[in-house]
């Protein structure tokens, strides 16, 4: 059994920012993520993994995250067997459906992939809206799992 070490993860998020009366303003909010930076050990033909059981999300307001975006992408050593996903009730109850992200039923955001899940190094691109909260974002980063569908998956980070 091969054991494959994650690749490199970025997880960004974009500051709010709104047009009114043609000026640009930019909300100076603060809005973070906060991933463990290890390296995820991954066997061979194991299920997907959860990235980061214990990761955070916090804004100044739950109001923050209407409009806001979170990109999830392997950036270095991808393969197009990696595959980057967001099963549904592992976390909560945050589920997909489509390119939907909810939480029960309540949509919370959209996903630029059916069902949450990319392959490769595509970026799994999420915005949220009025009803994401702290809470719940918080708990779409745990949900973030990772697993590589190849008989002979890669070693490097």
């Amino acid at each position: 059994m091969k054991t494959n070490k994650l690749k490199i993860f970025v997880m960004t998020l974009v500051v709010l920012s709104i047009l009114v009366f043609s000026h640009h303003l930019t909300f100076a909010t603060n809005v973070g993520i906060n991933i463990d930076n290890t390296n995820l050990s991954y066997d061979e033909n194991d299920v997907a993994t959860q990235i980061d059981s214990a990761g955070t999300a916090s804004a100044d307001l739950d109001s923050d995250w209407d409009g806001g975006t979170l990109t999830i992408q392997i950036t270095a050593n991808g393969e197009g067997t990696d595959e980057i996903s967001i099963p549904d009730n592992i976390v909560g109850t945050i589920n997909t459906s489509g390119t939907t992200l909810y939480d029960a039923a309540v949509d919370i955001g959209t996903m630029s992939s059916s069902d949450g899940t990319v392959t490769g190094t595509t970026a799994l691109t999420i915005t949220f809206n009025s009803n994401a909260t702290n809470a719940l974002v918080t708990q779409v980063v745990q949900a973030i799992h990772y697993r590589s569908t190849s008989e002979n998956p890669g070693t490097n980070n």
